[in-house]
């Protein structure tokens, strides 16, 4: 199966451009996924730095912080173990459509994609216990993979 999952909200909570509080059981998850097959890719709104188009200003100096959320984003997920198959890109080229292809979109945005508060003032994430199950449910997940 190829997987996009997004970052903010759904790997960690909502702090962008800083990263969030990590969602629990979400690296676990992906990697016992990539571990038994499946492709994953990270499908974000995160992005290298274009300060033409999106800088980022220091409100006291104003001056420019080239910073690289996506760049970031990787580095953290890569200290936690995970890899992917690929980021912001289609695993083959389908059609000229920049949408991201993919089986299964893992989103916090995502209409009926459920979501967890983690505690006050954390915000809330998708809730990988709840995805689990679900591939629990299709037989790709063991009650020992859980």
């Amino acid at each position: 199966m190829i997987i996009a999952v997004d970052f903010d909200g759904t790997l960690c909570t909502h702090r962008f451009p800083n990263i969030g509080e990590e969602a629990p059981h979400a690296i676990k998850v992906l990697r016992k996924l990539r571990e038994k097959g499946h492709k994953v890719f990270l499908w974000t709104m995160r992005g290298h730095p274009d300060l033409s188009r999106f800088p980022h200003v220091n409100k006291d100096t104003g001056e420019y912080i080239p910073q690289d959320t996506l760049q970031e984003a990787l580095d953290w997920c890569r200290e936690r173990g995970l890899e992917f198959d690929g980021v912001n890109e289609s695993p083959e080229q389908f059609s000229t459509s920049s949408k991201q292809y993919a089986k299964l979109y893992i989103d916090d945005a995502a209409f009926g994609c459920p979501t967890v508060n983690l505690h006050s003032g954390a915000g809330r994430v998708v809730d990988w216990g709840k995805v689990a199950e679900y591939f629990r449910n299709l037989g790709i997940f063991t009650l020992e993979d859980m």
